[in-house]
C-alpha cells in the first residue's frame, strides 16, 4: 500500500502498549515466514528493558493503525549494548543501540525504516550520546541498504542472539 509518510503520526509508546508489539512482530514473522535469522523475535522482557529513561520506544499510525515501531535503546552495561561487540569500546554510555523496526506487512516500501532512523538518531542527539550501533542479519538486504543510505558503516560480522551471524554498523552522530 502507497501511503503518504507526511500523514504518519510518530508517537512515544508506554509500556503498557508491549503486547501490541509483540503482536505486530508475530504478525510480520508470520506473514513473510521469516525466522530468527533474519529477524531476532524479542520477548516481553527485552521490549520492557527498553521502556528506561533514556531510551525511545516510537510507534508509527497511519490512519489510526499501527503500521510498526523502532526502539533506540541505552543499554549502558547490561549486555544488550552492542558497544561490547566492538573491540576497544571504552565508555559504554557513549553508545546507544537501534534495536530493532519492524514494519506491518503492507507499509513496507514506503520509506518508513528510514523515517524511523531519523527519528530515532534525533533523540539519540538530544540525550546526546555519541555513537549509535545496530546489528542486521546478512540476508536482509534490504535493512542493510537502508542503514548505508543513511550514512551507517559496516564495522565487522558478529555471532549474537545463540550464536546467528549479524552484520554490526556503526554511525558516530556527536
Amino acid at each position: 500500500m502507497k501511503i503518504d509518510l507526511n500523514k504518519v503520526v510518530f508517537r512515544r509508546l508506554d509500556i503498557n502498549e508491549i503486547n501490541k508489539m509483540l503482536e505486530l512482530q508475530n504478525e510480520v514473522l508470520k506473514e513473510n515466514d521469516l525466522n530468527k535469522e533474519t529477524l531476532r523475535q524479542n520477548t516481553y522482557e527485552d521490549f520492557a528493558l527498553c521502556f528506561n529513561e533514556r531510551s525511545l520506544v516510537l510507534g508509527a499510525f497511519f490512519e489510526e493503525i499501527f503500521v510498526g515501531y523502532g526502539i533506540l535503546l541505552f543499554a549502558d552495561n547490561n549486555q544488550e549494548n552492542l558497544a561490547f561487540c566492538l573491540d576497544d569500546p571504552g565508555n559504554p554510555s557513549d553508545y546507544a543501540n537501534i534495536k530493532v523496526i519492524v514494519i506491518r506487512n503492507g507499509y513496507r516500501g514506503n520509506g518508513l525504516q528510514i523515517a524511523f532512523l531519523k527519528h530515532l538518531e534525533k533523540h539519540a542527539k538530544e540525550i546526546p550520546v555519541k555513537t549509535l550501533l545496530c546489528t542486521v542479519s546478512p540476508k536482509n538486504d534490504y535493512s542493510n541498504n537502508n542503514f548505508d543510505k543513511c550514512g551507517y558503516y559496516l564495522v565487522k560480522t558478529v555471532k549474537k542472539y545463540g550464536g546467528l551471524e549479524r552484520y554490526l554498523y556503526r554511525k558516530d552522530i556527536q
